[in-house]
């Protein structure tokens, strides 16, 4: 029955005591908390990128916003070599970087996409990166919109645990699982990263509803067919758009085709080939503009396993201009992989999405569930887990440990709304057959466990209400890496004239903050084999100036600038440092000696920081 509204002081007292005014008081306190930590953790807490995957794609989302198309200003030697055996193919070195727009082939389109299109909705707000005051305190503006993008998504995101979590276990269960997500610290960290993270979050959780959904319709004889093929369509639909959000998803299909293909009802199995067969039209056009452009489906993402293997250690494989690939590499990569699997088991693994309620997802999938819906998705779980695993294991790269957990690689981190989902389901009913000696007992304890996986974040929004109130300095730099200064960048690119080819150990980074081409360093200064700088200014294009970052300056004297052959650029900037000296027939012969003191080392074809001054 409606619960009539108030109409005397008795009523009026029992409507906020025990009657819907009470869930409104609940529900407005928890939007009050949450609204204060989004306020105190965006201010004192987020910082600026520091996944060179972010700064890549949002260049390339300022160049479609600006009708540049899918272009990049980030020039990947290895990516210029696979151009060259599709698009490029017959052209001389002569002409490979004459042409003003090459297009990127390592990331997939819906991410840059989006981000385009807030780029397009607010120009003015989206597009200066430029920092004119302390850049230790300020964030470049694009980098607050996309974090309110991302967090929008974020919002969602918890929308869709609870609905989910209310529909498969109840509304404690959804409240907990809720709670957990928007608990973990690193879900907020990745809000404020770039990446696309939340975004695949928001995609893999409308998938799920949607699994749920045909769970339930199968089971009803009474569907008509058409509903029930509208269903398979929307399953392979969002399968597509996850794989073009993250290429390395679109293993997803695999455990997904699987679970519909095993549910237990007569048109399950024609339900999985239409989801999949949709799966293959939706990501087809875009596989076949790749495979145009360099003969490779995914780019230069499908060499990934390639990287940090014997062979390619490091980033030798991205910074080469004609790599040497042979079958026999195999063994390599299953080495790479095994030892990339002991590393994510060890560290990743038991905390994933950086929060503990993953011991009680763990602790929860030995006990029985009594739900079919409930334990099938558990079993789809369960079964992603152990993919996932592997797939991350092969797809990482050096650039992934240049900005450790907050990478697109990252996969586990994905499956966190889930866990967090079956992590409620166990301690709600570990909470309902556990006595209690008062009624107020079973909230402290589930108050309890809400608060211990949410530490991390409890902890850090505690100190930023203490720097708030005056209490204790503001210890906190929105500048993670030393190597990405928004102001020193973006300063040493705007020295150089519009249309000017730099050369940096952070192209990401000068593409995204300094709007120029950055090209690669090459794995020598010079060298026999021309691998070189030599190699590209003086046969593919005039590089107009190079740009050292704390990346290669603080690099470790014996590891990195000594026992390391392929970074002689290391030599090259003490060289500088100690004897304003540059090699022998360099063409560039201009040094800046004001960057030098912050770590970082410009040299230019001309002074032209001189005409400012």
């Amino acid at each position: 029955m409606k619960e009539s509204p108030p109409s005397g002081i008795q009523t009026w007292i029992h409507f906020w005591e025990e009657g819907r005014g009470r869930t409104w008081l609940r529900n407005l306190l928890f939007v009050l908390i949450f609204a204060m930590v989004a306020v105190l953790y965006h201010v004192y807490e987020a910082g600026n990128f520091t996944a060179p995957e972010a700064m890549d794609q949002g260049q390339l989302a300022r160049n479609l916003a600006d009708g540049r198309g899918f272009t990049t200003l980030n020039l990947q030697p290895f990516a210029l070599h696979l151009l060259r055996r599709g698009m490029l193919s017959g052209q001389t070195n002569d002409t490979l970087l004459s042409s003003r727009r090459i297009p990127d082939i390592g990331n997939p389109p819906v991410y840059p996409l989006v981000w385009a299109g807030l780029m397009f909705d607010l120009p003015d707000f989206c597009r200066r990166t430029r920092i004119n005051g302390n850049q230790a305190l300020q964030r470049p503006d694009p980098e607050i919109a996309i974090g309110g993008l991302n967090f929008a998504f974020f919002l969602l995101s918890a929308l869709l645990v609870y609905r989910l979590a209310n529909r498969l276990g109840g509304n404690a269960t959804a409240a907990v699982a809720t709670i957990f997500f928007l608990g973990s610290e690193m879900m907020w960290r990745f809000v404020f990263s770039g990446l696309s993270t939340h975004l695949v979050i928001l995609e893999l959780l409308v998938l799920m509803h949607l699994v749920v959904v045909g769970d339930e319709s199968l089971e009803d004889a009474k569907i008509t067919g058409w509903k029930v093929w509208r269903w398979a369509v929307g399953v392979g639909l969002l399968l597509g758009l996850l794989g073009l959000t993250r290429y390395s998803l679109c293993w997803l299909a695999v455990p997904t085709g699987f679970w519909i293909f095993r549910l237990p009802y007569r048109r399950a199995r024609r339900c999985s080939l239409v989801a999949l067969g949709v799966f293959a039209i939706t990501l087809s056009p875009w596989l076949v503009r790749n495979w145009r452009l360099s003969h490779a489906p995914f780019g230069t993402a499908g060499y990934a396993v390639l990287a940090e293997t014997a062979g390619f250690p490091g980033l030798r494989l991205e910074r080469s201009q004609a790599p040497h690939i042979t079958i026999a590499m195999a063994s390599e990569v299953a080495t790479k992989m095994g030892r990339n699997v002991l590393v994510i088991l060890k560290s990743e693994f038991p905390a994933m999405g950086g929060s503990w309620c993953a011991v009680f997802f763990f602790a929860g999938a030995l006990l029985p569930i009594h739900d079919a819906r409930l334990r099938r998705l558990r079993f789809w779980v369960l079964g992603t887990i152990p993919l996932i695993l592997v797939v991350e294991a092969g797809a990482r790269t050096r650039l992934d440990e240049l900005s450790p957990e907050i990478n697109s690689n990252n996969l586990l981190a994905i499956l966190f709304p889930l866990l967090s989902i079956f992590a409620a389901v166990f301690i709600e009913r570990m909470l309902k057959f556990r006595e209690f000696p008062f009624p107020l007992a079973q909230d402290l304890a589930r108050l309890g466990i809400l608060a211990w996986p949410s530490l991390p974040l409890l902890t850090g929004v505690a100190y930023a209400g203490l720097v708030l109130l005056g209490m204790v300095p503001r210890a906190h730099s929105v500048v993670g890496d030393s190597a990405y200064q928004p102001a020193f960048i973006s300063t040493a690119c705007r020295w150089s004239p519009e249309g000017s080819l730099l050369m940096s150990d952070i192209p990401w980074a000068v593409a995204w903050y300094g709007e120029r081409e950055a090209y690669w360093m090459p794995l020598h200064v010079r060298e026999a084999g021309g691998d070189d700088f030599f190699s590209i200014h003086l046969r593919q294009r005039l590089v107009k100036a190079v740009l050292l970052s704390p990346m290669t300056t603080n690099g470790r004297f014996q590891e990195d600038f000594l026992a390391n052959a392929d970074q002689p650029w290391g030599v090259f900037f003490l060289n500088i440092l100690f004897r304003s000296q540059l090699p022998e027939g360099f063409p560039l012969t201009f040094i800046e000696s004001e960057l030098l003191k912050s770590g970082y080392c410009f040299v230019a074809a001309s002074p032209w920081w001189k005409q400012e001054k």
